[in-house]
């Protein structure tokens, strides 16, 4: 009972996640590690689904929207360009493979969104890179803040610091999920 009771939690996370995804303007999405893609793969999707329904309203940015994922595991990488591939996202991920604090380094055009689901310590160098990209309204999900908090103390410290224009709440799920918006 409690593995199910922890699978609806995740679950109601991903839908937060992924219905914030599905609302937000399609440019570039990024995203903190990769374990074996899946978040990726759900981000892809999104993207995917937001290029079909624009197709009504053409929008300039659309045909370079991506995913950007990093993972400094080769292993892991492999299998998951196998499962992007396999899903039929490919060519709506960018995997960047090696230390996120080199491969992050060169970001092109306005982020919208970005999800942190990384070891702890990589969380403040991961949006330290990409907040400066951040567009006016971007949101940064970041999961097991509140199980985790003393960890994450140098990404809450970035987070609330009013110099960084972030406006910050962590939502009550399990393990608590932060949400942050860029707001200026």
């Amino acid at each position: 009972m409690p593995e199910r009771q922890a699978d609806r939690a995740r679950s109601r996370k991903g839908v937060v996640v992924l219905s914030r995804v599905s609302r937000t303007p399609s440019s570039p999405r990024r995203r903190g590690r990769q374990s074996f893609g899946v978040s990726t793969l759900f981000l892809a999707a999104a993207v995917r689904d937001n290029r079909r329904q624009e197709l009504q309203r053409p929008n300039d940015h659309l045909h370079s929207c991506v995913v950007i994922g990093t993972e400094s595991e080769p292993e892991k990488a492999k299998m998951a360009r196998g499962h992007f591939a396999e899903a039929g996202l490919a060519d709506l991920i960018d995997l960047r493979e090696g230390d996120l604090r080199e491969t992050l380094v060169n970001i092109e055009g306005p982020v919208d969104f970005m999800l942190i689901e990384i070891w702890t310590p990589m969380a403040r160098p991961a949006l330290s890179l990409i907040a400066p990209h951040l567009r006016e309204g971007a949101v940064v999900i970041c999961d097991n803040t509140l199980q985790f908090r003393e960890a994450y103390g140098e990404y809450f410290d970035f987070v609330q610091d009013p110099r960084n224009g972030l406006r910050t709440m962590t939502l009550p799920f399990e393990g608590g999920l932060e949400f942050t918006v860029r707001a200026h």
